[in-house]
């Protein structure tokens, strides 16, 4: 199997400093920077990026984790 081949089930992303804004430390809320944030990990992988949906994001300010996983 070539790496190229590999696609993981799960991919968990850590983030520093996501997002210090007053609006990110709410429980529950998305900012508009946190969205463009992950949008952008996704982005990295090119055209295996579309192959995950985030399904939980977990903050604690100012770090977070963010979960993808496979589509089926």
């Amino acid at each position: 199997m070539k790496d190229n081949d590999f696609e993981p089930d799960l991919l968990v992303l850590g983030f520093e400093e996501l997002d210090l804004s007053a609006g990110a430390l709410v429980v529950g809320s998305s900012t508009s920077r946190e969205d463009a944030w992950t949008k952008a990990a996704l982005a990295g992988l090119g055209d295996r990026g579309e192959a995950y949906e985030k399904v939980r994001i977990r903050r604690s300010s100012p770090t977070g984790a963010v979960v993808y996983t496979l589509r089926s």
